[in-house]
Parts: structure tokens; sequence; C-alpha cells
């Protein structure tokens, strides 16, 4: 199963459109309940933002993640809030960069086998591999590709 964090921004809704087309299991998360209600096809929604995670439990249902949001200061640090919490339900987070960016496409990462929780950050190369390198920095395991 897949969360799509920024599920109702302008990235995030057009993934939430070509997961609902591709009839992939999507959770959207959403800072504001209501936001959810104008989400393509008809995905699960959890209520959350990056600085307050869902809980374990439920981060324990997923198998990829997608984090989209918007650029600025402490984006890498609110980001990692996230990621620790993934480490805290139990999975090992690998961190790669965007579908469809280094011949990956959307079909490719779906279909990608793992037994580890695999987390796509979104963002110009340049911001990602900033990101990235914060990541690795506190010990996540990153794989860009």
């Amino acid at each position: 199963m897949i969360l799509v964090t920024g599920a109702t921004g302008r990235v995030g809704y057009r993934l939430m459109e070509a997961l609902a087309d591709a009839g992939a299991d999507a959770t959207a998360m959403v800072r504001v309940e209501a936001r959810a209600a104008d989400l393509p096809g008809a995905p699960r929604h959890v209520v959350a933002s990056f600085d307050d995670p869902p809980p374990a439990e439920i981060l324990r249902g997923f198998d990829r993640v997608v984090l989209l949001s918007p650029v600025h200061e402490e984006q890498a640090a609110m980001e990692t809030v996230f990621i620790d919490a993934l480490a805290v339900a139990g999975h090992r987070p690998h961190i790669g960069s965007s579908p469809g960016s280094g011949g990956l496409t959307l079909a490719g990462w779906l279909g990608a086998g793992s037994s580890d929780m695999v987390v796509i950050i979104s963002g110009a190369a340049d911001e990602t591999e900033g990101r990235v390198a914060s990541f690795r920095a506190q010990g996540a395991m990153c794989r860009c590709r």
C-alpha cells in the first residue's frame, strides 16, 4: 500500500490521478480532512502532517511512501521527523528520488519488490540531493535512483 503526502498539492494531485489510473492501493495524507473529498478516484486518507505523523500502527500498513512537500528552510528537519516515525513503526526506510527520474517509471516503482520501506522524495535535483544528504547524515539508508 502507498502513502502519498502532499496529495492535495499540484504534483500530489497528479500523482494521485496516476495511481488511481494504475489501480494502485493509495492513501492520501492530508492536513485538512475536508481537502480529501476533492482527490481523484476514491482514495483512503489519513489526517496528519510531517511534524505530527500518523501513529505507528497506521504507518505499518504502508510499503511505499511518496514525500511531496513545499520547499523551505526547515524541510529536511520536518521530513526527518516523519521518517523517524516510519522507523519507530518498524520500517527500514530506503530513501530514493522521484519516480520518473533516472529512468524509473511509475509502473516500475509500483512493481519494485522490497522487504524494506521505500520512501521517495520529490523536488528539484539539487534540493533532493541536499535533503537525501541530510537523511544520510542522520543514519537513514539512502538509495537514489
